[in-house]
């Protein structure tokens, strides 16, 4: 388009070409540079697209049982089967919005520019939009996931329960445990840890527990200090290769002890991802069939019945008629983070 036709042109116009419609913006979110969260860099919840909205989970008490002897040539002995509870929980909807005005494009996308530059510069702007959206909604996965670590997600709010699965699976939540660890006497401290923790964990896990599960415990600044200041830790690590970290700084950091691997959680710039000083939450890692990141397909009729994806993504320009004052950017995720074994998450307090 050329001379004073191309002047005809509006600059939110470029959205509107088949240029940028051939452009999927569920598959452009890829490219967007962003740092990924902590617990999303873990690998500790499986990924699991479904196609669904809802996620059914089976009530059941799995166990293995000894097989009888027979005869050769007489019929195979069938497992006994348990009654069985279907539980269904739907999946929570994560959607963003951000509005591109004319005003604030109208330098970028004249029409006066050649069209490439003007189609470039339009991804450019959605890709910035996208960024700015996904980093919102990749902290609320964090905090999902936050939560499910402990057996319970809430919403934004830190009030409203997306699941609770202590309620879901109808398990009592343990009580939290009082843990002195300044009043336990040296070579008394991993005994106690190991009694009230790690073995408890392991009894509650039963078969889910594998050869590389660990014990994982988040905690807070109080509980941190009063574990690496007790002689039986400092005793432990003067007598090791890892004797060189008590000279470093301790802050923000993780050690290993009596099975169970400790890190001082830094999460106090978000509430939702906080640990209170003198508390502790414990939770397996690397347990068979525990932590899943279920995926539910999107809200648009090709999305539906397909299997999840993690974020999808949808440029809208102004529908209304003779108006072109706007374009919108979506950004959707349909994930639920699940604790499927429950009874064996736990929590301390450091004192009595």
């Amino acid at each position: 388009m050329t001379g004073n036709a191309a002047m005809d042109e509006l600059a939110l116009d470029i959205f509107r070409t088949d240029d940028f419609r051939a452009t999927t913006m569920t598959d452009m979110i890829g490219d967007v540079d962003y740092v990924p969260t902590e617990l999303m860099d873990r690998g500790w919840f499986i990924r699991k697209p479904i196609r669904t909205e809802t996620v059914t989970f089976i009530k059941k008490d799995k166990t293995l049982e000894l097989v009888p002897t027979s005869e050769r040539g007489t019929p195979e002995n069938l497992p006994s089967r348990q009654v069985r509870g279907a539980l269904q929980i739907e999946t929570p909807r994560l959607a963003m919005r951000d509005r591109i005005t004319a005003r604030e494009v109208a330098n970028l996308l004249s029409p006066v520019l050649p069209f490439q530059i003007r189609l470039d510069n339009a991804n450019d702007l959605v890709t910035e939009r996208q960024g700015d959206l996904i980093d919102r909604i990749n902290l609320t996965k964090e905090a999902h996931m936050f939560g499910a670590l402990q057996g319970k997600v809430l919403d934004a709010d830190g009030v409203s329960i997306v699941a609770d699965y202590f309620d879901l699976f109808d398990i009592p939540e343990p009580a939290e445990i009082g843990l002195n660890i300044a009043a336990t006497p040296v070579g008394q401290l991993r005994a106690k840890l190991e009694a009230l923790i790690t073995r408890p964990m392991r009894r509650a896990l039963k078969g889910r527990w594998t050869t590389g599960t660990r014990v994982h415990a988040f905690v807070g600044d109080d509980f941190w200090n009063a574990l690496i200041n007790h002689d039986e830790v400092r005793q432990t690590y003067l007598n090791t290769a890892a004797a060189a970290q008590l000279r470093d700084p301790t802050a923000w950091g993780t050690f290993t002890f009596a099975g169970i691997t400790f890190e001082n959680w830094y999460g106090e710039d978000y509430e939702e991802l906080e640990i209170a000083p003198t508390k502790a939450r414990f939770f397996p890692v690397g347990a068979r069939d525990t932590f899943f990141e279920f995926l539910a397909p999107g809200e648009d009729w090709e999305e539906v019945g397909a299997l999840g994806r993690e974020l999808y993504s949808v440029v809208s320009p102004d529908n209304r008629i003779n108006m072109n004052e706007w374009v919108d950017v979506y950004v959707r995720s349909y994930p639920l983070y699940a604790m499927k074994a429950p009874q064996a998450l736990m929590k301390a307090r450091v004192g009595a």
